[in-house]
């Protein structure tokens, strides 16, 4: 399913739950080497810090879309909740 293109060549891929969540994803997209960023009448950055609780959509650009979808599909969102497994010298 193809995301809604906005104007300027890029498309919403994710909508998350809120924006830290958000921030998470075009994190670990940007990772992956697909440029990512929240859609900005999301984001209450620009009020100083303050993050918002709404949910929060993730954008890509166009030609990425596939590549970012394709990432997203193979990686179970349970792999995102879990905490990271201790390390067997206790950190």
């Amino acid at each position: 399913m193809a995301g809604r293109e906005r104007n300027d060549g890029w498309v919403e891929v994710l909508t998350a739950p809120n924006q830290i969540e958000a921030e998470m994803f075009v994190e670990f997209l940007s990772r992956e080497g697909i440029p990512a960023r929240l859609r900005p009448r999301d984001s209450l950055a620009f009020l100083g810090g303050l993050v918002s609780s709404l949910s929060t959509r993730v954008l890509v650009r166009k030609e990425h879309e596939q590549e970012a979808r394709s990432w997203l599909d193979a990686t179970p969102a349970a792999d995102f909740d879990e905490e990271p497994e201790p390390s067997p010298d206790g950190s």
